[in-house]
This record gives structure tokens, sequence and C-alpha cells, in this order.
């Protein structure tokens, strides 16, 4: 039986534990997504237009958001930098 409720959970409260690592891969996918498409638009020739977009003026930049702008500029701290400033993103 405990062999089962580690396998299928045992229907109990969900923990703080678990609601961060359904955040943390929720948050992944997201990146990745992002990412995945930011490399096909530049490899298709198209503009990287759609990357996430403040939605009030001088909205200070999130790690999950920076590090979307980071990796889809392929590291480049400058690039990404610039790209999020014009997407309205304070840092």
């Amino acid at each position: 039986m405990q062999k089962l409720n580690t396998i299928f959970g045992s229907g109990g409260p969900i923990t703080k534990q678990q609601i961060t690592d359904y955040t943390n891969v929720a948050q992944g996918v997201v990146h990745d997504a992002y990412v995945t498409a930011a490399q096909e638009a530049r490899r298709q020739g198209l503009p990287v237009n759609f990357l996430p977009k403040a939605t009030q003026q001088n909205q200070p930049i999130s790690p999950l958001v920076g590090k979307i702008y980071l990796d889809a500029a392929a590291g480049n701290k400058d690039a990404a930098r610039k790209a999020a400033s014009a997407a309205g993103w304070h840092f």
C-alpha cells in the first residue's frame, strides 16, 4: 500500500513542496517553449518579436522572463537586455 501511495499519491492535501515542484515544471515548460520558438524563428529568418512583454510601464523583469530573454539571445547579455528593455521591462 505504501508503494502504491508513493506512485499514485495518497489523495491527501497537496503539500507546499508539491506546489513548488509543479511551479518549477510549469516555468520550465514556458521557458523552453519561448526559447525553442525563438531559435526556430531565427532559423527561418523571422523576427523574434513574440517574447513576453511588460504589461505596465517600468515593470521589473522576473527571473523567469530574464532567463527567457537571455537564453533566446544565446547567452548574449547585451542583446537580451536590449530586447527586454524594448519590450518594456525594467532592470
